[in-house]
């Protein structure tokens, strides 16, 4: 499926995403697709469910584009129990 990308949609992968990922492939770019795929490849092979690193994603999204490495890193952050301070930025004057 990373080689090619493009029909990932007509796959049956694609069709057990929960509907935050299908947004998220509908959105990001060409590139970006093969790097998500090998992300959620190594994350499942690690016998993590889809829970948390869709939570990672929404998380992400909520802040800005989500590229590959900001949601790893907040998928860390949650598993490690690290991440309480998403969505309390401090606003500048």
């Amino acid at each position: 499926m990373a080689k090619l990308p493009l029909a990932l949609k007509y796959t049956s992968f694609y069709k057990q995403l929960p509907t935050e990922w299908h947004g998220y492939f509908n959105t990001c770019t060409v590139s970006e697709k093969p790097e998500a795929l090998k992300m959620l490849a190594t994350i499942i092979l690690k016998e993590h469910d889809f829970s948390r690193i869709t939570e990672a994603l929404t998380l992400v999204s909520e802040q800005v584009h989500p590229y590959i490495e900001s949601i790893k890193q907040v998928f860390y952050q949650l598993i490690n129990g690290w991440g309480g301070s998403f969505g309390n930025t401090p606003k500048i004057p």
